[in-house]
């Protein structure tokens, strides 16, 4: 990569955050809000699955409330009352929290902006998402959509751990070794680090990112 990278990682109920400059991964943070938090008003005003709000979800193609018609795209017959959502219903529902979370991106992420010339590429199962590609320009720094084709993956639900795979193979080859599984203890005691990072009054999603601007002026 030859400009600094933020990736963002997007999965239903987190968004993993790894700045990524002079071909190195300098910090990596977790912001607590996934895509689930896009149809938690959904699933709560309907009392939908969380699959049928999913299918909805890629569905939705309008980025703006007001170009979204009032058309029925969606029946369901509960056991009490009949549901029945239009375009707009959906449009109204999800994109407020789509827009709520790029804004907690921009936040986070404005003090690395600041520093440094960064874009974002966006992966994940999230990555999946139709209306996302209309709202990258809402984004305070040029933003994309990985391409999940170009790995071998169908799914952005994929790119991350097949990455991973491709990740360990490359270091093997330059440690000469053939490691093909985590060390157990290690996984544990990194865990453990995580957690106790995670509770200190440091762990904030804003303040962490601040330390990857110390670390890039390194």
């Amino acid at each position: 990569m030859d400009k600094p990278v933020i990736l963002l990682d997007l999965e239903a109920d987190h968004t993993t955050l790894a700045f990524i400059n002079q071909n190195k991964v300098n910090f990596t943070t977790i912001l607590d809000k996934g895509y689930r938090s896009f149809i938690q008003s959904l699933r709560e005003k309907y009392g939908l699955s969380e699959t049928t709000c999913w299918r909805l979800l890629e569905n939705l193609f309008e980025a703006r409330e007001i170009d979204a018609s009032d058309v029925v795209i969606y029946i369901e017959q509960q056991e009490e009352r009949r549901v029945e959502i239009s375009q707009k219903e959906l449009a109204e529902a999800i994109l407020p929290k789509v827009r709520s979370w790029i804004a907690d991106i921009n936040a986070g992420c404005a003090n690395i902006l600041d520093s440094v010339q960064a874009r974002y590429v966006l992966t994940g199962q999230g990555a999946d998402i139709p209306v996302l590609k209309q709202y990258l320009h809402t984004f305070n720094a040029p933003a994309s959509i990985y391409s999940v084709t170009t790995i071998g993956a169908r799914s952005g639900a994929n790119v991350v751990n097949l990455g991973l795979i491709y990740a360990l193979v490359d270091i093997n080859k330059m440690h000469n070794k053939d490691t093909i599984s985590v060390n157990n203890n290690e996984l544990e005691e990194s865990i453990e680090s995580i957690t106790r990072y995670a509770k200190d009054q440091e762990g904030g999603f804003t303040r962490k990112l601040k330390k990857a601007v110390l670390s890039t002026k390194e």
